[in-house]
């Protein structure tokens, strides 16, 4: 295997404008240790050293909503999108993936391409879907908080972070011809700030996890007139929430 990856490093070094192109992942043999390589020569190596066999291992992911139901269980499209996920502690750009949103559980096409697997979500830290970026928070047992353990959309990162909880769920009825189901899909939103997760979904919400710029942070609601109605909400909340991250650092 050391040989296999001495051949990929030398043909970088031969052509430097294939350096250009890179993705950065991570090895297999180190925890650590970290290599740029094109995206053809990272697919060449993983098939040579056989790693990407740790991400194609998983359980057959079963269709499980029935015909009565309209509607689809996951993020975005029902088709699989092409993404990424950090999985067992290496990186694997362009994967095609859906995220179950009634489970909260992430599948990937099988090599075949004629059905999925489950990826185990503890071994699952990260994961992208188009431009939209997931991470698993892990809540400890016992620990109070408002959230639980699972997948998170990341809608700010910085000083402060907002995640939002995607969530679907089936809201049935009664019809002439039996019952009819609906997928419904609520969004649920956490400010994460000195190590603390806070439930928001207002601007006085907001507010109370910065006090100490909240005069700051009324004069800008004023002057954007965010709207925080079920429409405008997260892009309010967005809004909001990196701008306080942008004022003066957090105690």
């Amino acid at each position: 295997m050391k040989n296999v990856f001495l051949c990929y490093l030398l043909i970088l070094l031969l052509f430097p404008k294939a350096h250009a192109q890179a993705q950065s992942v991570a090895l297999p043999d180190s925890g650590r240790a970290r290599v740029s390589l094109p995206d053809a020569f990272y697919r060449h190596y993983a098939a040579d050293v056989g790693f990407e066999t740790r991400l194609y291992n998983g359980p057959e992911y079963a269709h499980y909503v029935s015909g009565n139901i309209s509607g689809h269980q996951f993020f975005g499209s029902a088709d699989s999108q092409t993404g990424s996920v950090y999985y067992r502690g290496v990186l694997y750009p362009g994967v095609e993936l859906r995220y179950d949103l009634m489970r909260d559980q992430v599948v990937i096409k099988a090599p075949s391409n004629d059905y999925y697997l489950q990826l185990v979500s503890e071994n699952l830290a990260r994961f992208t879907i188009d431009t939209h970026s997931f991470v698993r928070v892990v809540v400890a047992t016992g620990e109070e908080a408002p959230l639980k353990t699972g997948f998170y959309e990341v809608l700010v990162d910085g000083r402060a972070r907002l995640l939002a909880a995607r969530r679907k769920s089936v809201q049935q009825r009664s019809t002439a011809t039996g019952l009819q189901g609906e997928m419904e899909e609520k969004a649920t939103y956490f400010v994460h700030k000195n190590g603390h997760y806070h439930k928001v979904g207002s601007a006085n919400s907001v507010l109370g996890v910065f006090p100490e710029q909240k005069a700051a942070l009324r004069k800008y609601l004023k002057a954007q007139q965010l709207n925080f109605g079920e429409n405008g909400r997260e892009r309010a909340l967005t809004e909001l929430v990196r701008y306080a991250g942008a004022l003066a650092p957090l105690p």
